[in-house]
């Protein structure tokens, strides 16, 4: 059951990111200059800004967990870049890697954060698959999201 939450977490990081521009189709721009995208995790600083602002670290735990988000990001952007030239058995596969890459950044977070800022950290991660769960796999933004992996 954690595993499944952690998988979720990890999954609406990502979606996050495609929402604040992390995806693009080909036809909006994106961080691609036009060029099609497949999935990516959301970038790094956009997690750090994100945390920051949730959970209202302090600049000392801001730089301490910089390198952490840095290295889950560049674990996650392989796994993804792995994904995608894998076709959609290794889409398949990466669920399990994301769960692990999550379980892992949270063991990291809790060396830097208080005990209040960890609550405050798996309530956010809660309320983000409260959210995607209502919300529902599968809309990419214009044109679905199929034909672009």
């Amino acid at each position: 059951m954690k595993r499944t939450v952690s998988f979720v977490v990890v999954l609406l990081l990502f979606l996050t990111g495609c929402a604040s521009g992390g995806y693009s189709d080909g036809r909006s721009g994106g961080r691609s200059g036009g060029r099609p995208q497949a999935m990516e995790p959301p970038r790094a600083e956009d997690q750090l800004a994100e945390l920051q602002s949730v959970l209202t670290l302090n600049p000392g735990q801001v730089e301490k967990i910089r390198p952490v988000i840095e290295e889950h990001h560049a674990e996650m952007e392989a796994m993804f870049e792995r994904a995608r030239k894998g076709g959609r058995s290794a889409m398949m596969e990466l669920r399990d890697e994301i769960k692990l890459q999550h379980d892992i950044l949270r063991d990291a977070l809790e060396q830097f954060l208080t005990p209040e800022q960890m609550q405050k950290y798996d309530q956010f991660m809660k309320e983000k698959e409260q959210a995607f769960q209502q919300q529902g796999p599968g809309r990419g933004g214009p044109g679905g999201g199929r034909g672009h992996m």
